[in-house]
């Protein structure tokens, strides 16, 4: 794994919060603890469908959703169904804009305030953790 690469898992772990970033892909598999208080701050785990998800999405800046509980991330409602949301769509406030299966348990992920999706940060099936950033929406203009 080249030193480049192991920046850009820096960038994005300090991008979304996290305490401590693992990822596994391309041979290679690390883990990255960015300060003391990792045991507080949610771990950032990637693979390699993730990355290319989150590193072909520019650097978005706004309001972070994150996991409301610990489970797997899934942006449709079903396996053949279309996702909720894109990147660029407009989102209403309540809006649903994934699911987080925790417990054999559907739990729809809504946004808390009006806006356009800048970022989706996590790819369908990953297992998430609680606090862990998802989305970023920037906020239409009051």
């Amino acid at each position: 794994m080249k030193i480049e690469m192991i920046e850009h898992l820096l960038d994005i772990a300090v991008q979304a919060g996290a305490g401590v970033l693992e990822y596994s892909g391309a041979g290679a598999r690390v883990r990255l603890v960015l300060d003391g208080s990792a045991s507080q701050a949610p771990t950032l785990r990637l693979d390699e469908q993730a990355l290319a998800t989150v590193a072909a999405a520019p650097a978005a800046t706004g309001r972070h959703v994150e996991a409301s509980m610990t489970g797997v991330f899934y942006r449709a409602p079903g396996p053949d169904q279309a996702v909720f949301v894109e990147v660029g769509d407009r989102v209403v406030e309540g809006q649903v804009l994934a699911i987080v299966e925790a417990m054999k348990m559907l739990n729809p992920l809504e946004s808390p305030v009006a806006g356009r999706i800048a970022g989706i940060l996590a790819s369908d099936g990953q297992a998430v953790e609680y606090g862990m950033p998802l989305f970023v929406i920037e906020e239409n203009p009051a």
